[in-house]
Formats: C-alpha cells, sequence, structure tokens
C-alpha cells in the first residue's frame, strides 16, 4: 500500500452494537489496532483476527505510559504498508 492511513475510533459506551457504521467499518478493514484498557471485552471480542492487536496498557485511573510513548509506539508500528 503506498498511502498508509491512521483513524482514530473511539469505542463508544462498551456496547459492540452501538459502534457507528463507519467505525465497524474502519475496525474491519485494520491491518493493525491499537487499543487501550478502556475498550471492553465485548468490543476486543469483535476486532478482527487478521488485524494485529497491540494493547497500549491504559487502564482507568492511571495510565501506565506517557502520551509521549504512546505516540512513539504508534510511529514504530508496522504501519508503513498498511491501514491502523
Amino acid at each position: 500500500m503506498t498511502n498508509p492511513k491512521v483513524y482514530l475510533v473511539g469505542a463508544g459506551p462498551g456496547d459492540p452494537e452501538l459502534l457507528t457504521l463507519r467505525a465497524r467499518r474502519l475496525i474491519d478493514g485494520a491491518d493493525v489496532i491499537l487499543y487501550d484498557q478502556l475498550v471492553g471485552d465485548e468490543i476486543i471480542a469483535t476486532l478482527p483476527t487478521s488485524a494485529e492487536l497491540v494493547s497500549v496498557g491504559k487502564y482507568a485511573g492511571r495510565q501506565l505510559c506517557h502520551r509521549t510513548k504512546s505516540t512513539s509506539c504508534s510511529q514504530s508500528m508496522p504501519c508503513a504498508e498498511g491501514r491502523l
């Protein structure tokens, strides 16, 4: 892929049936998905098995990595040829 893209998709209140149609389409087409622990198990269970799933480790009430570390993590992912 010559034009990789990065999309930010919110999981909403945690019910997979409440994701927007666009969010579902983007998630289903992703090659790599970065997610934190605020995303519920019900949504994680619907993520495509073909995508590389990467936990970035944020938990409610505490953050395990600094914002700059999360940014550098996403920048170092193998997304040069895919959709993140």
